[in-house]
Order: C-alpha cells, then sequence, then structure tokens
C-alpha cells in the first residue's frame, strides 16, 4: 500500500526520489514514542520523526501504526473504498506524502515547514481519495469528499495550540485550494493543465504556496 501511495504521488508530481519509504517505516509504538520530539499518547497513529544534527545530517522515521497497515491489508481501499477504510488511508496517505515531500525537497537542499507538509498532505489526500473513487466509479462519494475531508473533520483533543493552529491553517488553506481544483477536475481524470498546476504548486515555497492560494477565486 505504501509504495502504491508513493509512486502515484512521484508520478503526478513528477518527484521521484532515491529513498523508498517502507526503508524508514517503524509500526512499534514504543519505538516511535523514544524519539525525542515524538508526540505521545495512544491516539497518534501516524508521525514523520525528524532529528537534524549540527552537519545538517537529517535521520527519517515513519510510523504507522501497525493496526493501520493490516486493516488496510485486509480491506484494501485501491480495490474498494468504504467508510471502514477511508481514515486509514487517508493515515497512510498522509504519512507517504511527508516522507514524499521532505526527501524530494531535502535532496535538492530545498527548506520546508511542518505547515507546508501538512498542507501538501491535505492536498495528497484529496487528490489520491478522488482517483480512487473514480476509478471505482463511486461518484456520489466522490462529489461528498471535498465536504468529507475538509468540513466533516474533528482533531484529537491532546494537541497542543501550537500544532492545533497549524492543522487548521493548512486545513482551510487546502479547502480553498482543492475547491478551485474542482473546476479543473474532469470525469476523464487528470488533464495537462491540472497536472501542471498540482506539480507548480508542489514545488512553491510555503509563503508562496498561500500567496498562491489567496489569489484563487
Amino acid at each position: 500500500m505504501l509504495s502504491f501511495l508513493q509512486n502515484r504521488l512521484a508520478e503526478i508530481y513528477e518527484a521521484n526520489t532515491a529513498y523508498d519509504v517502507n526503508d524508514f517505516l517503524v509500526t512499534d509504538m514504543r519505538l516511535a514514542q523514544s524519539v525525542p520530539g515524538a508526540r505521545q499518547g495512544p491516539n497518534t497513529k501516524e508521525q514523520l520523526l525528524i532529528s537534524q544534527d549540527h552537519k545538517n545530517h537529517i535521520d527519517i522515521m515513519l510510523y504507522i501504526d501497525k493496526s493501520i497497515l493490516v486493516s488496510l491489508q485486509q480491506n484494501n481501499p485501491v480495490e474498494h473504498i468504504h467508510p471502514q477504510n477511508l481514515n486509514n488511508l487517508w493515515l497512510a496517505i498522509e504519512g507517504v506524502s511527508h516522507f514524499l515531500y521532505l526527501t524530494w525537497h531535502g535532496e535538492r537542499d530545498r527548506p520546508i515547514t511542518r505547515l507546508e507538509l501538512e498542507l501538501q498532505a491535505e492536498v495528497d489526500k484529496f487528490i489520491c481519495t478522488r482517483e480512487l473513487l473514480l476509478q471505482q466509479q463511486q461518484f456520489q462519494s466522490m462529489h461528498a469528499l471535498h465536504t468529507m475531508l475538509f468540513e466533516e473533520i474533528t482533531f484529537h483533543d491532546d494537541l497542543d495550540d501550537t500544532e492545533m493552529e497549524r492543522y487548521l491553517t493548512a486545513n482551510r488553506y487546502a479547502a480553498k485550494y482543492c475547491l478551485t481544483l474542482l473546476q479543473q477536475l474532469r470525469s476523464s481524470g487528470f488533464t495537462p493543465t491540472l497536472t501542471n498546476e498540482l506539480r507548480r504548486f508542489y514545488r512553491l515555497s510555503q509563503n508562496d504556496k498561500i500567496r498562491h492560494i489567496n489569489t484563487l477565486h
């Protein structure tokens, strides 16, 4: 599942990287929470853990709870998306999106922010889920996706004020951006115009992303 998602996102954004997400995957919560700076608590099912030394060397660990991956294997959303596997699919997309965005930009020595990671992950969840729903001809769910992803949401109450503000900001900007994408998305799927827009957006800095979204109507 994770390889499938990485390959699809890399294809959409023309953002291939030398790194394989599975080589950085950890499914043991105790191991993940032993890393300095890791979010603590049973509600944490996905987290990209990053540490950087004085020489700017970066160590990466992607934690996704084992139960999530087992559930996705048993209820494969690539074959059929339904309410019982949708949230787990979004967790997997979020983790892979974080990993790919960090490694692709890191290979090019481009600085990124946590807000960028969250904003891009929200866009990636929308794009990937919509594509799967279209392939499965789930047109009713496809039309309701924007509402499900950006309006019918809740956040864990163990987030601190900084984290909550970051997630809310990412959700707000991604919602506006993806609403404009709906005007370009057609029943035939990705068009050259849409693909170019997505690839350009992927390469923008945080400030440029926000500036671009603010110009959209």
